[in-house]
């Protein structure tokens, strides 16, 4: 929820010493190393509060994001402007090149009201390396969650039928959504948790997430290949959280953190739910974390493909692996099925590649897991 509330402290812990936060004046500080958990400054539109050991790091990477999405429409945007002195076809293209810039605005208006949280030798490190966040800086996944578009319903649609496979496995008041995103999972389980928090280190979606619950807005798709008509050029996508589904958005509690280290406290989680994202960090990290917020008898959910998404060919698993791992880890495996894959193709364009998704819940049960951790201790001493 932006700035105007904040999460139940109880459910918090410092990132530094481990012991629960309490509230302190829209922020939270530890009792005791004092650490403050604070959200940055920022202009028009609210922020929230940064868990990380380095919170100059992560302004940084997220001003980089918005400010290289700016970048890419300018430049398309002064490409375009030279080539019309040249062309004829200013009449055609000018309407493109509004929409260039509309898009550049867009992103501006995020890069200017985390300018001032972010600090200038960092920013200037981060982009003399051409490091930075890059994920959650494009129209994507803003696009599928929250345009209502016919494609984009029915992707909603396909996956949240899936996820109706896992709750009926799954009973608690608060659930967790891993890598959440525009945060439109995370409202469409209101309807199933009391509590529904949601988890994203990327500060690109979740400001955008967040300006989505301020006021309705748009951006441009712009198509200048494999065109059948001049109005097949522009495409206004308008964004807006539908009003059945607002009070829920603004009731989700987000969390600005590492999903693998967050300041969530132990055994304070019934339900983790792991969409798209079991393939994005190294099953060793997502277990361990998994197991620390879970209290006894607490589902995981993951649903998605295991297309990985980093470079550790030792964390990448096939599915009978995967699951095999969840038992060794504690985990009492309740329901396996496969399913299509639920994203719609863009008309005219066809996958290169096809992934399967899985979905597994599975419970965690502590007294299985020290079972598993004796017996490996046998094995490694034998």
């Amino acid at each position: 929820m932006p700035s105007s509330s904040l999460i139940d402290s109880t459910l918090l812990i410092c990132m530094q010493c481990k012991t629960p936060l309490q509230a302190a004046h829209q922020a939270y500080q530890c009792s005791e190393c004092e650490r403050l958990y604070d959200a940055g400054k920022a202009q028009d539109i609210p922020l929230p509060i940064a868990f990380f050991e380095e919170p100059k790091q992560v302004y940084a990477d997220a001003y980089l994001g918005f400010y290289r999405a700016y970048k890419h429409f300018d430049q398309k945007a002064v490409q375009l402007t030279e080539g019309l002195k040249k062309s004829g076809r200013k009449k055609e293209l000018l309407p493109v090149l509004k929409a260039f810039k509309d898009n550049q605005k867009y992103f501006t208006r995020f890069a200017e009201a985390l300018a001032p949280s972010v600090d200038l030798p960092t920013l200037l490190e981060k982009a003399g390396k051409n490091a930075g966040q890059k994920y959650g800086y494009d129209f994507n996944y803003l696009e599928r969650d929250w345009s209502q578009q016919p494609r984009a319903q029915l992707e909603i649609s396909n996956l949240m039928s899936i996820v109706q496979k896992a709750v009926k496995h799954c009973s608690g008041e608060h659930a967790v959504v891993l890598g959440a995103g525009m945060g439109r999972l995370a409202t469409e389980l209101k309807a199933h948790h009391k509590q529904v928090t949601a988890i994203e280190n990327s500060l690109g979606q979740i400001a955008q997430f967040y300006a989505l619950l301020q006021q309705p807005n748009h951006f441009w798709r712009v198509n200048t290949i494999n065109t059948r008509k001049d109005n097949d050029l522009l495409k206004k996508v308008n964004l807006q959280i539908p009003k059945a589904l607002l009070a829920d958005a603004k009731s989700v509690d987000y969390i600005w953190a590492d999903a693998c280290n967050s300041p969530l406290a132990d055994r304070s989680v019934d339900v983790l739910y792991s969409i798209y994202f079991s393939d994005v960090v190294p099953l060793t990290k997502l277990l361990a974390e998994s197991k620390r917020l879970l209290t006894e008898g607490g589902c995981f959910v993951h649903l998605g493909p295991l297309h990985y998404h980093f470079s550790d060919i030792t964390q990448h698993y096939s599915l009978e692996t995967f699951c095999a791992q969840l038992v060794q880890h504690g985990f009492v495996l309740q329901h396996q099925s496969e399913h299509e894959p639920v994203n719609i193709d863009d008309e005219g364009l066809q996958r290169s590649q096809q992934y399967f998704n899985a979905l597994i819940v599975a419970k965690y049960d502590s007294a299985q897991d020290q079972h598993a951790e004796d017996k490996s201790s046998v094995t490694e001493s034998s």
